[in-house]
Parts: C-alpha cells; structure tokens; sequence
C-alpha cells in the first residue's frame, strides 16, 4: 500500500467464495488488507464500549448489566473467531478488544460506594 490507510467499501470477499469451504475462508482472510482488519479491531473495542455503557447507563450503574453485555459481545466475537479463520494476531487481540470495551464501559458507567 502508499502508507495511507483507505477505507474501500468495494473490496467484498472474492467472488465465488464458498463460506463451507474453511481453506477458502482462510486464504481470503491471509489477503485482507491488515489496515482492514485493525478497523475491525476497533469497531469491536466501540462497538463494546457503546453497548455495556448504554446497558450501564440505562441500568443505572448496574455493574451485571455492563458485565452481561460485555460478556454476550464475548461470546459472539469467539464464535466468529471459531467460525472464520482468521490470522493469529488477530485471534490474540479481538477477545483483548472486547475486555477493554467492557472495562471503559464499566468504569464509566457503574456506581462506586
């Protein structure tokens, strides 16, 4: 690449690619761009952190609220990962992504007596 990051919404999966087919599936996420992939990476780390802070917020500090949601985003995150092959640096930091969400979330929104 130029060093710049480009966000192209036109760059799909190769075309044909057969979702059953795990070699597939693990070639065409070799080839993705790894500027891609740390977006992903930080949708995960907002995307928990808006949600655990909205459960947070609506629950009133109600850390199990914040937790449980946090913990539901978890699990979806380790399917995926367990669904999908993806490389290994990336295995090792999306769990990480969705912890740090939860923590922010929970730091900001839960009652401290």
């Amino acid at each position: 690449g130029s060093g710049t990051l480009m966000l192209n919404p036109s760059n799909p999966p190769p075309s044909g690619i057969d979702p059953s087919d795990t070699a597939a599936l693990k070639a065409a996420m070799a080839s993705a761009p790894t500027e891609a992939l740390f977006l992903v990476l930080i949708s995960y780390l907002i995307g928990t952190f808006c949600g655990a802070g909205v459960a947070g917020w609506s629950g009133h500090g109600d850390r199990v609220a914040v937790i449980g949601s946090t913990l539901l985003l978890l699990t979806a995150g380790l399917l995926n990962l367990m669904m999908v092959p993806h490389p290994i640096w990336f295995t090792v930091l999306c769990p990480l992504t969705f912890i740090a969400g939860g923590i922010f979330a929970l730091r900001l929104t839960t009652n401290r007596e």
